[in-house]
């Protein structure tokens, strides 16, 4: 990745990789690369993973997600069904607090109102007006554990869990259905591709969705 064995990045953040901290975030919106770091830092670089800065970040105490809205604010998401956001890159924090005990392992902003975070225990999380506030909706069945998720659209998304379970929905996370994953691996990345979505995981597998397949 572009932190690993980054001078830069570590100079920034005190990160000297996985293995010292537990783990670290990313996410790429236009001109800027955004990472967090369990330490309690947040620190952006350009789009070439150069000029890495950092600010500190208060809460969540353990950050597990990370996006960019499409004003290019900064989002971050974590234990204790923790969102904290800023539009004036880490100076100031505005923070929800949902009062759970809950993780929140995705976040993702559709456009300038509309986002969704996604969560342990089938959590799903909406904001409607830039992430002023933050309302729960229909919980994703099973206490679903989410990996990651990928939203193509308001209304479109996936959301990869445990064993390769991989869910989809059409009404923007209200509902879900299965997917076939062929692959039955664990993806812990969902991406676009050429318009298609793709996802990474366990063992080095890259998965493409096919029709309505995982492969």
């Amino acid at each position: 990745t572009l932190q690993d064995n980054n001078p830069a990045f570590e100079q920034a953040t005190g990160n000297t990789g996985r293995d010292a901290t537990g783990a670290y975030t990313s996410t790429y919106h236009e001109n800027q690369t955004l990472t967090t770091t369990v330490i309690g830092k947040v620190a952006a670089a350009d789009a070439d993973g150069d000029n890495w800065q950092s600010v500190p970040l208060d809460m969540p105490r353990t950050p597990l997600a990370v996006t960019c809205d499409a004003k290019g604010g900064w989002w971050v998401a974590g234990v204790n069904s923790v969102i904290s956001g800023s539009a004036d890159r880490g100076k100031t924090w505005q923070t929800t607090d949902l009062g759970k005990d809950v993780q929140i392992t995705t976040i993702q902003f559709h456009d300038e109102m509309h986002g969704i975070a996604l969560g342990e225990f089938g959590l799903t999380v909406f904001t409607e007006d830039g992430g002023a506030t933050w309302k729960a909706g229909p919980k994703i069945p099973d206490d679903f554990y989410p990996y990651a998720a990928l939203f193509k659209s308001r209304n479109e998304g996936w959301v990869s869990g445990i064993a390769g379970q991989i869910l989809h929905t059409t009404d923007g996370g209200k509902s879900w259905s299965k997917q076939v994953n062929t692959t039955q691996a664990a993806l812990n990345r969902l991406f676009m591709h050429d318009g298609k979505p793709y996802g990474v995981g366990a063992g080095g597998v890259i998965a493409r969705l096919d029709g309505n397949t995982w492969r």
